[in-house]
């Protein structure tokens, strides 16, 4: 039973070897021509029917080649802006979807507006508007009406209460 399984597993690869040569030749494109070319020559004793058809061979085997050419150059062309394409992405650290910035840091560092409410460097001494005014200085309430007493009033409540807060 062995000797079976052996034979066949021998004949497959002597059939594979047989195969990879003319895949290679397949592959080249010169010798590719150069077989299918044999078989399209037109001889002396070929009737008009096997001549036209050699010659639609012929015609078809040209056009695969000229092709086949044109894709070789574009695959070159294409490889080479890949690899340019590349090694921009790797000197420059950025693509489509992102970009290093080796300067950032600096940048979010550097105060542009030091006056920023997130300017952990700002330390304002004033919070609402009239604050700035000093609180040893009174205020004359002799000719205030009775209603800019109570807002005198709600603005230092409100102070209190931002102070506990």
């Amino acid at each position: 039973m062995k000797d079976v399984s052996n034979l066949k597993v021998e004949s497959v690869k002597m059939e594979a070897a047989k195969n990879k040569e003319y895949f290679d030749m397949l592959n080249d494109v010169d010798a590719r021509q150069k077989f299918f070319g044999a078989i399209t020559t037109e001889n002396a004793g070929d009737n008009s029917t096997i001549k036209s058809v050699k010659s639609k061979i012929s015609s078809m085997i040209q056009q695969e080649m000229a092709e086949m050419g044109l894709k070789n150059q574009l695959s070159q062309e294409e490889q080479m802006a890949l690899e340019q394409d590349t090694y921009a992405e790797v000197s420059t650290k950025s693509n489509f979807y992102f970009s290093v910035d080796e300067g950032k840091k600096g940048k979010n560092l550097k105060i542009y507006d030091f006056e920023a409410p997130g300017n952990k460097y700002r330390h304002p001494n004033v919070i609402l508007p009239h604050e700035h005014c000093d609180v040893q200085h009174y205020i004359d309430t002799k000719d205030l009406t009775e209603d800019k007493l109570f807002e005198i009033y709600a603005y230092y409540s409100l102070l209190i209460d931002m102070h506990i807060a």
